[in-house]
């Protein structure tokens, strides 16, 4: 009996802020004040404060940006303003062929609901409290969206080892002579903080151990320095080797390590990316999605088909030319492309 006596007290309280919200939502369309010219006198000034605002910011701060893009810039790590940086960390639980759910399904979604929202929701009711299916859909759409916000806030930024360019600061002219040094593929030969191959010297640190004399020396008269005779003699011009020497200058220390499907990626796109542009087909095919892990579904069938090569086709990759761990970073960074 008392649990029906609360909940008839409950349903006549309810009952009663609705009359006394029609009611003073009635009295204030009698006394209320007209669209034209108040409401809209108010938006325009509310508007143009906003805009002023923005002026303002953009006149006395500027726009945070940051150096001209440098598309030879392996080392650089895109990131998403902070209002975008939830859909960036969403990415991450959809990796390989299942990004397009985050980055355009969850935002449709959600625009969807929002139109939808209208009609599915015609309570008139106005209070949270009222509501609690779509308080609670709001609620934790804010809490999730602040959650991943604030993960890829704090989350460390891994940077790519293969140019050591100082964090993307490079001169024009060393740019230049980075682009030469990717050109002239010598990343084949040298080993650059982890990505390269083995077959020269690792020039990590170059710019620490010789100097612009030297470095010169070696690029114009390469068979004639004992350091690297096997090195053929490639006919740079005298433009060439200033860049060259002044790119080589500037790796003097290594940059934090990548994780290992990093480090495939980035070797990936010296050994392989010429024949499996971005892991698609092109002089070779294509080899990500379901189709080619399910051919290849262990990492020794991987392997095993990097060593050997296909007759007329694919050539031999031996442990001359890529190392073991080069070898299982590829096929590391191949699995996430699924």
């Amino acid at each position: 009996m008392q649990s029906y006596d609360v909940f008839r007290r409950t349903k006549e309280k309810k009952v009663s802020r609705k009359e006394e919200y029609e009611k003073e939502y009635s009295d204030s369309k009698v006394g209320g004040k007209s669209f034209f010219p108040n409401i809209i006198f108010k938006d325009t000034v509310a508007a143009l404060l906003v805009l002023f605002a923005i002026l303002g910011l953009a006149i006395f701060r500027g726009a945070p940006l940051e150096a001209q893009a440098d598309p030879t810039n392996t080392a650089y790590a895109p990131r998403p303003e902070w209002y975008f940086l939830f859909l960036f960390e969403a990415l991450k639980y959809f990796p390989g062929s299942l990004e397009w759910v985050a980055a355009l399904g969850l935002p449709i979604a959600g625009i969807g609901v929002l139109v939808l929202l209208p009609f599915l929701d015609r309570s008139k009711l106005r209070h949270a409290f009222n509501r609690p299916i779509v308080t609670a859909i709001g609620v934790l759409s804010v809490l999730g969206m602040g959650y991943l916000t604030y993960a890829s806030a704090t989350a460390p930024t891994i940077v790519g080892a293969a140019s050591a360019d100082q964090g993307g600061k490079l001169l024009p002219i060393e740019r230049a002579g980075k682009a030469v040094f990717q050109d002239r593929r010598c990343s084949v030969c040298h080993n650059v903080a982890g990505i390269g191959g083995k077959i020269g010297p690792d020039l990590t640190t170059v710019g620490r151990r010789l100097d612009a004399t030297a470095l010169i020396k070696h690029l114009k008269e390469p068979q004639r320095t004992g350091a690297t005779a096997a090195m053929p003699d490639y006919q740079f011009t005298d433009p060439e080797v200033l860049e060259l020497v002044s790119y080589l200058l500037t790796l003097k220390k290594a940059p934090p390590p990548m994780t290992l499907a990093q480090a495939g990626k980035a070797t990936f796109n010296i050994f392989c990316n010429t024949c499996h542009p971005g892991a698609n087909a092109g002089a070779g095919p294509k080899i990500s999605g379901g189709e080619f892990h399910r051919k290849f579904a262990t990492d020794d069938a991987l392997a095993k088909l990097v060593r050997g090569g296909t007759t007329g086709g694919m050539p031999s990759f031996n442990d001359t030319a890529l190392s073991d761990e080069q070898l299982s970073a590829i096929i590391a960074y191949l699995r996430t492309l699924k």
